[in-house]
């Protein structure tokens, strides 16, 4: 996300907002850096607490460093009014997030405020979890239950339960201190969400990832990495 602020965004000044949880400074942070790192420039970061709905103070501070485009590492209970509360302070920068702002509700909490072309979100599942064998799974899941599997996390655990299957097989035992290490090894492994392997961190490699802009205030699916 950071990468392609710079690159295909063109972002100039970029502020970054997080909602003070673990995984939201996480994400601010990991953006920020692959931001400088790809040569943007960052003119402010801020953390907000995780129970607030009123940003008019941060973003009142903000406007004058003028931003063309924000990060939030948030939800749409926080994403929604803070682009509401941006349009009535006259703030019109692009909004990137991950997968947490990514959800379907965030156009209904905007509100008047909302315009399609003004979000950009990502969410895990590059190209391969669009295609077969995700296409079956989405086939045999329905007729299975009756209705279509959920985005998150049907197809993701059931990956998540065949790696471990894997590990304990190559390991020869479904004992912790034994699979564990075979687990941590996985590479290349063929699940219905892409290929899966872990580095030394237990990050997965190339993990695959879909960029998405807004439709009629419906996700739209922009570009896919790998």
């Amino acid at each position: 996300m950071g990468r392609y602020a710079v690159k295909e965004l063109r972002a100039q000044r970029v502020a970054v907002i997080d909602d003070g949880s673990t995984g939201g400074k996480s994400v601010a942070q990991a953006f920020a850096a692959a931001l400088t790192a790809a040569g943007g420039r960052l003119v402010a970061s801020a953390s907000v607490n995780g129970q607030a709905r009123e940003f008019s103070e941060l973003l009142g501070a903000l406007k004058p460093k003028n931003p063309d485009l924000v990060f939030f590492g948030g939800n749409p209970l926080q994403g929604g009014p803070m682009i509401k509360q941006m349009k009535v302070l006259g703030l019109t920068p692009r909004v990137v997030g991950p997968d947490s702002l990514c959800q379907a509700d965030l156009p209904v909490r905007a509100g008047d405020a909302w315009a399609d072309a003004q979000v950009i979100c990502v969410l895990p599942g590059g190209a391969e979890f669009a295609a077969a064998p995700m296409g079956r799974f989405r086939v045999d899941y329905k007729t299975r239950f009756g209705r279509d599997p959920l985005r998150f996390p049907a197809p993701f655990t059931y990956d998540a339960v065949y790696v471990i299957v894997d590990a304990m097989q190559r390991a020869g035992s479904a004992e912790p201190a034994k699979y564990l290490p075979a687990l941590a090894a996985t590479r290349g492994f063929k699940g219905i969400t892409g290929s899966i392997g872990f580095d030394s961190h237990g990050d997965l490699v190339n993990a695959g990832l879909t960029l998405y802009g807004f439709k009629n205030r419906q996700r739209d699916a922009i570009a896919t990495f790998p």
